[in-house]
């Protein structure tokens, strides 16, 4: 019989397993502050899109039923991974399980890369990957916070605009609202950018367990359109708040309407009592670095670290 403190793995196999990642997500965010973890719980629901009974390319590692570990490939080669304080020597066995998986894919004569995310705070995650062989290979991203207890910004507005939260938005046309600001990328560098956002993508988002209809905020233009909108995820356990996505139609670029709808989550979250608010971006964004900078203080940064396989 097995022992109730053995350790297990298993890959992510449905639906049923969401709560588990979910929980997690939120565990290691509390556990780990001040510093940041990989995932806030509005992070899974974003990246899974509703598509929680598929496989996914996750790997869970639990003691008891509790998971104390996740690794997670993103890209064909990139993988992020966490576990809880408490779990730190976990990372090592992730790592090697994405080691393994990646060999599994290259061909006999082929060398591939392995890259895994750290962020640049976190000295003892750092030293760990580099004892696995990893090097620095590049930045990933660019994190923000801002502390709740302090005095909010402003909620400011061009005449004729107003905020709004989705409780009652029509889904089209909340869904081309998000479509129109992210297949319009190239003030970034990222031509012919296409938006594949649909209507029942939004619908499963909203149905998944983080979202509030309270928190899903947008700007509306004076002729009734979508100019810019956000979702703000929640976690009542960490008390730390997240943006993701967060976009504004081409049209309405440069009016500060992404300031106006951080300053109304924040407010929001504080209501809810959060300590926290954070939001991140890709270090080439900078025009998402300039508005972020105008609310929030910088909190950190992260690396890829690679390895040759």
């Amino acid at each position: 019989m097995r022992s109730s403190t053995s350790l297990t793995r298993h890959q992510y196999a449905g639906e049923d397993d969401l709560t588990a990642l979910l929980d997690f997500a939120s565990r290691s965010l509390a556990a780990r502050f001040p510093l940041g973890a990989t995932w806030h719980p509005g992070d899974i629901a974003w990246e899974l899109r509703g598509q929680y009974g598929a496989k996914q390319a996750i790997r869970f590692w639990e003691v008891g039923g509790d998971v104390q570990a996740v690794a997670w490939f993103v890209g064909s080669n990139e993988v992020w991974v966490e576990a809880l304080p408490a779990a730190e020597t976990l990372i090592a066995d992730a790592v090697a399980w994405a080691e393994r998986s990646l060999r599994r894919r290259q061909a006999t004569d082929q060398t591939m890369n392995l890259s895994v995310r750290a962020f640049h705070r976190d000295g003892s995650r750092i030293e760990h990957l580099q004892r696995l062989g990893f090097a620095q290979a590049g930045l990933e991203g660019v994190q923000f916070e801002f502390d709740l207890a302090a005095t909010l910004p402003d909620v400011l507005l061009p005449d004729g605009f107003w905020l709004i939260d989705s409780g009652g938005v029509d889904v089209e046309q909340r869904a081309a609202s998000h479509r129109d600001a992210w297949s319009a990328l190239d003030h970034i560098g990222i031509a012919g950018a296409k938006s594949a956002f649909s209507a029942d993508v939004y619908e499963n988002l909203r149905a998944s367990p983080p979202y509030r209809a309270s928190l899903d905020l947008a700007v509306v233009a004076p002729d009734g359109s979508l100019a810019a909108n956000c979702i703000c995820w929640a976690d009542d356990s960490s008390g730390i708040g997240i943006f993701e996505p967060m976009g504004t139609h081409p049209t309405y670029r440069g009016q500060r309407l992404s300031r106006a709808l951080l300053a109304e989550g924040m407010r929001r979250l504080q209501g809810l009592g959060h300590r926290r608010a954070r939001i991140a971006t890709a270090p080439f964004n900078t025009s998402a670095i300039a508005a972020y900078s105008s609310v929030f203080q910088l909190f950190d940064r992260s690396s890829w670290w690679s390895k040759s396989l």
